[in-house]
């Protein structure tokens, strides 16, 4: 009970400061931005590469990583017999 206590106490006061932080910051004078500036490539490309410049590549990526991070794992898990909790397959009769 003690330990809930705490912790409540600890996310009101986190949100008090947050609420602080804003305000002051809404009611701070406005500051001037400088235009931002991008660095120039020593060697200028002439053309850009497709793979790199579309979300393609990327996304094949993911979704590759995703079934390889958790594709053997569920496999596993199917597979193995002794599992606490074993997997049913897609389908399968209960």
């Amino acid at each position: 009970m003690i330990v809930s206590v705490i912790g409540g106490l600890i996310l009101v006061v986190s949100a008090v400061m947050l609420f602080v932080i804003l305000i002051r910051w809404h009611r701070a004078p406005s500051v001037a931005v400088e235009e931002f500036r991008f660095s120039l490539a020593v060697h200028e490309p002439h053309t850009i590469q497709v793979a790199l410049n579309t979300f393609a590549l990327w996304l094949v990526l993911i979704i590759g990583l995703t079934f390889v991070n958790y594709g053997y794992p569920i496999a596993q898990l199917v597979s193995c017999g002794n599992t606490a909790m074993p997997a049913v397959p897609i389908g399968a009769q209960r």
